[in-house]
């Protein structure tokens, strides 16, 4: 509205700036003098100086709620019935709050609270890359030129090291052409999409309500192995947590906005009324084109030129190192080993012949299948049985805290994220240690009492060398026959 009291309308393209609060009419009701002020962080308390992994955290806010955790410890148990998987965590900042975090020691972070997407600190195994930067997308287009690409991957955090490699290459494999489309909607779905810079497009998100990416897949480049080992990479790998086993190639187009296009009309006396609504997208980003796509081939050695976008990664975690091959000592030979010259006869099993088990080294035993389930069972239970001590340890911390922080009372709101976290262990310490219990018990058991082969073997061959008498009967023969 202008001085003069005569309304304008202006459209939003022709507004450049927003300043929200500038202009507002000061108000001098009384009710407004008792209206609370936003949250202020508390001045940050005294901790270690910022530096590599050690940041000030400024959190502000007029809903208090949002709070960092701090991942101490997990564990997760596979058997038979699914996994069991447990987390240990700290809250380490409530907002409103102005703290300095500690993370050189590389433990893992993240966010919870209202308002704000889940964040749980695991990674995503196959994040979309169309939202990198186009540098970052040619580094790692060089980087995979030059071995096996490893990366610093914790949360919705990718760090290509440059400085690293692992023994290996990538071997391009064509796939029929292929087109698709993502529709992002909401946080989750961004951060499940494009975890790396999922942060970034949250703002834009909000405004264009939707976020699209339109592919056209031709193939990908495979790393020539499997399970890469942490003793298998080269440089200056201290980082190193995750390798890039696959990425796929294309073209695709990176949007903002709905691209679908709404027409209606109708017709009146002759006189046709019609209305139309387009959606405008935003390109935010392109690499590739998909004209050239199409002239992909399931022959080809690798993507046509234009179509050799990266668009997706799929990352493993490295291995532990692998263990070396053990050597025998210089002069020594297998007590087992033929004469120097001698090979394995053809016409026969042989006691010197590659893969031949007749003979064994003595002292060695031959376990049978219920002796093997016994101990497989007995692993699993000892392996649950560690998950519902650990939680149970943990229950008995937070539950030492919340008697004193909430008494007998009630809990204050702060300590929700402590009050669920502790009826969370308790409730897989109490199946953990049921389902272990139970579990070495029996396994215990079937151990314990399975049969030895070599015993039962030794008894029947005792008891054919005991003597015996049979009658013999024959032709013109009436006798006995036995062993004495």
């Amino acid at each position: 509205m202008l001085p003069s009291g005569e309304e304008r309308t202006i459209e939003w393209s022709e507004v450049e700036e927003v300043e929200r609060g500038k202009h507002k009419e000061e108000d001098d009701d009384e009710d407004d003098d008792d209206d609370e002020e936003p949250s202020e962080a508390p001045p940050a308390a005294a901790g270690p100086a910022p530096g590599p992994g050690v940041v000030r955290l400024h959190i502000e806010g007029d809903e208090p709620g949002v709070q960092l955790y701090r991942v101490l410890a997990t564990a997760m148990a596979v058997g038979a019935g699914g996994t069991a998987y447990a987390q240990a965590q700290e809250i380490v900042c409530t907002a409103p709050c102005d703290k300095i975090i500690d993370g050189s020691k590389g433990e893992a972070f993240f966010f919870a609270g209202d308002g704000i997407a889940a964040s749980d600190g695991k990674s995503s195994s196959r994040p979309l890359i169309v939202e990198w930067p186009s540098a970052d997308r040619g580094a790692l287009e060089a980087q995979k030129n030059k071995g096996l690409v490893v990366v610093r991957y914790v949360g919705c955090e990718m760090e290509v090291l440059r400085q690293c490699s692992g023994l290996g290459s990538y071997d391009y494999v064509p796939v029929t052409l292929k087109e698709d489309r993502i529709r992002i909607r909401n946080a989750d779905e961004l951060y499940a999409s494009i975890p790396v810079y999922a942060a970034k497009f949250e703002g834009k998100l909000k405004t264009a309500g939707e976020l699209n990416v339109e592919m056209t897949i031709v193939g990908s480049f495979e790393a020539d192995q499997t399970g890469l080992a942490i003793d298998e990479v080269e440089g200056d790998c201290g980082k190193a947590s995750h390798y890039i086993s696959a990425i796929t190639t294309g073209s695709f187009e990176f949007t903002a906005g709905a691209s679908a296009e709404v027409g209606a009309g109708v017709e009146v006396l002759g006189a046709g009324v019609g209305a139309t609504s387009r959606a405008e997208r935003e390109l935010l980003n392109r690499d590739g084109y998909r004209k050239a796509c199409l002239d992909a081939t399931s022959e080809d050695t690798a993507p046509p030129d234009g179509c050799g976008a990266l668009i997706r990664v799929e990352v493993v975690p490295l291995a532990p190192p692998k263990k070396p091959k053990e050597k025998p000592a210089a002069g020594t030979t297998r007590p087992d080993a033929p004469p120097p010259g001698w090979g394995p006869s053809p016409w026969g099993p042989s006691p010197f012949a590659k893969g031949d088990t007749s003979v064994k080294p003595a002292g060695t035993k031959t376990a049978t299948g219920q002796e093997k389930a016994g101990k497989l069972l007995f692993g699993f239970g000892v392996g649950f049985l560690t998950v519902g001590v650990a939680n149970g340890i943990a229950a008995v911390v937070l539950s030492s805290g919340l008697a004193e922080s909430c008494g007998l009372a009630y809990c204050h709101p702060d300590e929700s994220g402590d009050v669920g976290m502790y009826y969370f262990t308790g409730t897989v310490a109490g199946i953990g240690l049921i389902s272990g219990g139970a579990a070495s018990a029996l396994g215990g058991i079937l151990w314990l009492t399975a049969p030895d082969p070599e015993e039962d073997a030794a008894a029947t061959k005792a008891k054919a060398a005991e003597g015996h008498v049979a009658p013999l009967v024959g032709p013109g023969l009436v006798g006995v026959e036995g062993t004495f």
